[in-house]
């Protein structure tokens, strides 16, 4: 689940489907019968859900208009996608093994991220101006909260830990808290 930048709007991904909800309306399936949606999240702006599906055996990046709901491809090649809340970067992956890459608007610049997960299952990400948090697995019950830095390209240790069950996290807008799950 992920609510829209307004934060009025929330995105689930329940079993194959893609749907949405509001407060003013009833809950909505917005995703075709035939298609495997991976990895949805909003777009900066909210006009669009990014997501992932497969076709001819290629994980693909799509998006759906949230007016019209009418969905279009965008990239090959690509099997998670998410956009910053500014709109600044996305940070996206090519393929399972493959590095995660930050790619920052108007800029050739790509910075790799130390991500040796090599997994179907992504990290959690939470991107915010100032980092990327991400769960990074240490062993196969427990995880910590890493943070890459966008001003000088370092990666921090956040000494904060979880169980793998719970990877989890949110962070505030202004980065002063990060929230994790516990049991």
């Amino acid at each position: 689940v992920e609510f829209s930048p307004k934060g009025d709007t929330l995105i689930a991904n329940v079993g194959n489907e893609l749907w949405l909800f509001d407060a003013n309306n009833p809950p909505k399936k917005i995703s075709s019968n035939i298609q495997a949606i991976r990895e949805p999240s909003w777009s900066h702006d909210g006009k669009f859900i990014n997501y992932i599906s497969v076709s001819s055996g290629r994980w693909k990046l799509y998006r759906i208009n949230v007016d019209t709901l009418a969905s279009e491809f965008v990239q090959d090649g690509v099997d998670f996608y998410r956009e910053s809340p500014d709109g600044m970067y996305v940070v996206y992956r090519e393929s399972v093994g493959e590095d995660y890459k930050i790619k920052y608007k108007n800029s050739d610049v790509v910075d790799l991220l130390n991500i040796d997960e090599g997994d179907y299952i992504h990290p959690n990400f939470v991107l915010r101006s100032q980092h990327v948090y991400f769960s990074k697995r240490i062993d196969a019950n427990n995880i910590k909260v890493m943070a890459f830095s966008l001003k000088d390209k370092s990666l921090h240790d956040t000494g904060l830990f979880t169980t793998h069950d719970l990877k989890r996290i949110s962070v505030s807008m202004d980065e002063k808290y990060i929230y994790m799950p516990s049991g």
